[in-house]
């Protein structure tokens, strides 16, 4: 409790911000996705995980 609640005030304050995105391997998993690879064949070309793909293809799903 008292953990998730400096947690929720660093982020407020613009301190707590988490990795940062690795846009080179999101922009090789889209082009992976848009050639028409598999979920698996993309992770194991673009040596990331399969839930990282995932991630990738519903963010675009969304677009």
């Amino acid at each position: 409790m008292r953990q998730a609640q400096g947690i929720e005030k660093a982020k407020a304050s613009g301190v707590y911000k988490g990795r940062p995105v690795d846009a080179e391997l999101r922009n090789r998993v889209r082009e992976l996705l848009a050639a028409g690879l598999g979920i698996r064949a993309v992770a194991r070309h673009a040596a990331c995980s399969t839930t990282t793909v995932m991630k990738v293809r519903d963010e675009l799903a969304q677009r």
